[in-house]
């Protein structure tokens, strides 16, 4: 999830009025198809970072379990990757980094994986008679960005999201929204691993310094 877990008033009052459940709806980027299949081995032996900043929209312990999501995500398609923690020195200063005493770092990965997580809007309503006041619409952006070795910027986009709590009983929000941004994530990694093979083909054909 990259949102926080309600308050313990609102999951008293769900029980009370019958329970409190999230309805997803796609946003800006999450609309478009896809033609990647994830259950394929897309990036068969390629090495990935991956790295989630936490934010207003995610704390440390959401931004991380993003983290080790999105490396499943990715080691299930044959991907070697490795989870940066957050705090660490940005992902292309890396080698900056190193060349400053820290401990030194493995060869950089093909691809840099960066995802960023951005509040937009946040609206609360009052449950009546308590007056117990909890978040009912917000909507979030998730800043995507993908490196190849030496820093270039191979691919970007933004993902927009919108959950609002709303009385019911069943909800199927958080698989509706997991679809939508594994699904968009991974086809916008296979369009930066075409791009750096292109670039890297490009640079390697005679004549063509």
């Amino acid at each position: 999830m990259v949102r926080g877990s309600p308050p313990l008033a609102l999951i008293l009052t769900s029980a009370i009025l019958g329970g409190c459940v999230d309805v997803y709806q796609p946003m800006t980027g999450l609309h478009r198809p896809i033609a990647i299949d994830i259950g394929y081995t897309n990036f068969a032996d390629l090495d990935l970072r991956v790295r989630c900043r936490a934010s207003a929209a995610m704390d440390a312990s959401q931004a991380g379990e993003l983290c080790r999501r999105v490396a499943r995500l990715f080691e299930n398609q044959g991907a070697r990757v490795e989870v940066l923690r957050d705090g660490a020195p940005p992902i292309d200063d890396a080698e900056e980094a190193a060349a400053e005493g820290e401990t030194p770092k493995a060869p950089r990965a093909a691809l840099s994986i960066e995802i960023a997580g951005r509040e937009i809007r946040r609206d609360t309503t009052t449950i009546i008679p308590w007056a117990w006041e909890h978040t009912s619409d917000y909507t979030i952006a998730q800043d995507i960005s993908i490196r190849d070795e030496s820093g270039f910027l191979l691919a970007a986009d933004t993902f927009v999201f919108r959950f609002v709590s709303r009385i019911g009983f069943f909800s199927d929000a958080e698989e509706q929204f997991s679809a939508d941004f594994y699904g968009q994530l991974s086809q916008l990694a296979l369009n930066a691993k075409v791009r750096r093979r292109v670039l890297a083909e490009g640079q390697a054909r005679p004549g063509s310094g």
